[in-house]
């Protein structure tokens, strides 16, 4: 067997009790919770440091060892998005249906899995370093919809100036038509939903400025997110925006999101 599979899948493809040929996800999640994983975290870091080692390989050490809360894992993450599409494994991954690259979504994802490795370990400064490393690319990199599930109420409040100045570029972006390769306002909603769990002002000021450049239906769906997180003037002044804009069906679900509340 070659010496980089080999290292692979004793990292990787085995899981905690031994047991040869585990899918990575199960052994990445599998990690949260078993502290075994700290036993596998030096050959890691060796590893996805590696140039020698195949880049997806390097990319799943990266994705373990920023969701074990690992301060090598979150350093690869702030290298990686200083210069995205240099990343050694961008295009190696891509999202199924806009055919891009999901590498920085994957990434953030597994930030955001790590919050409570990082306060056990004491990496949250680093870790929220990662997670402000990745806002910066959000509105030029895919994320999808992992904004809102990775990014808690706490980071929002602490990351929102770099939350803010990423919307604004996208919006400024999307108003010039010159936007990146997939549909960035639905992404750039997902921001201002995150910011809804903490800041409800805030978050409706970013959801109207994405609102005034494009109001298509899956746009206007995700605003509904931050109708519902909100409970004053704001939301409710949302409400009606996001009604006046939508077909009957988004509609109901911004009244069933108001009665919610």
């Amino acid at each position: 067997m070659d010496r980089c599979v080999e290292r692979y899948e004793t990292l990787l493809g085995t899981d905690f009790d031994g047991g040869t040929g585990a899918d990575f996800e199960d052994v990445r999640r599998a990690g949260l919770e078993d502290p075994r994983h700290k036993d596998r975290v030096p050959e890691l870091t060796a590893l996805l440091e590696d140039a020698d080692v195949p880049a997806r390989r390097r990319f799943e050490a990266a994705l373990a060892l920023a969701t074990w809360g690992e301060a090598a894992g979150y350093e690869a993450v702030v290298a990686a998005a200083r210069a995205p599409k240099d990343a050694p494994w961008y295009g190696t991954s891509a999202d199924k249906l806009h055919a891009v690259d999901d590498s920085f979504a994957q990434l953030l994802g597994a930030v955001g899995d790590s919050a409570a490795a990082a306060e056990e370990k004491g990496t949250s400064r680093d870790r929220d370093a990662a997670l402000r490393a990745l806002i910066r690319i959000a509105d030029t990199e895919f994320f999808g919809d992992v904004p809102d599930r990775a990014i808690g109420a706490a980071e929002a409040g602490r990351l929102l100036p770099d939350i803010q100045k990423a919307v604004v570029r996208g919006c400024a972006a999307l108003a010039a038509g010159s936007g990146p390769g997939f549909d960035l306002a639905p992404q750039l909603v997902e921001l201002a939903s995150a910011v809804a769990r903490s800041d409800e002002h805030a978050a409706v000021q970013l959801c109207v400025g994405v609102l005034a450049t494009t109001s298509h239906a899956g746009v206007l769906r995700r605003a509904v997110t931050v109708v519902r997180r909100g409970s004053g003037a704001d939301s409710r002044d949302l409400a009606e925006y996001v009604k006046s804009l939508a077909d009957e069906e988004t509609r109901a679900l911004v009244e069933e999101a108001v009665a919610e509340r």
